[in-house]
């Protein structure tokens, strides 16, 4: 009797481990795009710490040099609550009265500038959410705490980011 050697796959076992690897890559297939987004995360607050920390070192290096009797904290209609800073600085020699007046404020998702009731000039964009405040009961009261939150809808997914900071005012 011969013998007959097989040297393949028959249609059948083809099909039953197609039908198992399909199986076995559904759940993956829907995992794919959480994993990519979880090596693009880094990145986008990257990007967005980037865009927010100049913006507030702008706003600190002004407000070092603000009269603590000058400065004003509003809430502008239609924003969020304490979203917007006044201020008057001291001139070069120290002498109060005679600096400028610089406005901090949210614009819908911008962060604008003033300088003197200029033309606004666009610090940030993507602000969700702006406040500044003066703590109340602080062992320091002229400290002014800044918090800023970013927020970027890459793929469709908010990404959020805070920053905050402190600035010690020129008591009067």
């Amino acid at each position: 009797m011969k013998r007959i050697s097989r040297r393949g796959f028959t249609l059948i076992e083809m099909m039953a481990v197609t039908a198992i690897v399909g199986t076995v890559m559904i759940p993956l297939a829907r995992l794919l795009p959480n994993v990519m987004w979880f090596f693009q995360r880094p990145n986008i607050e990257t990007g967005m710490a980037m865009a927010a920390d100049p913006a507030l070192n702008n706003m600190l290096h002004f407000l070092r040099d603000a009269q603590a009797q000058s400065v004003a904290i509003a809430t502008p209609a239609g924003q969020p609550l304490y979203s917007e800073l006044s201020f008057k600085t001291l001139n070069t020699n120290g002498a109060a009265g005679t600096g400028h007046r610089y406005d901090f404020a949210q614009n819908g998702t911008l962060l604008q500038m003033s300088v003197d009731g200029g033309t606004p000039q666009t610090l940030a964009s993507d602000v969700q959410f702006i406040s500044f405040s003066l703590p109340q009961g602080a062992s320091d009261p002229y400290t002014l705490v800044i918090t800023l939150e970013l927020q970027s809808a890459a793929r469709n997914a908010p990404n959020q980011f805070f920053l905050q900071r402190q600035v010690r005012l020129v008591p009067a």
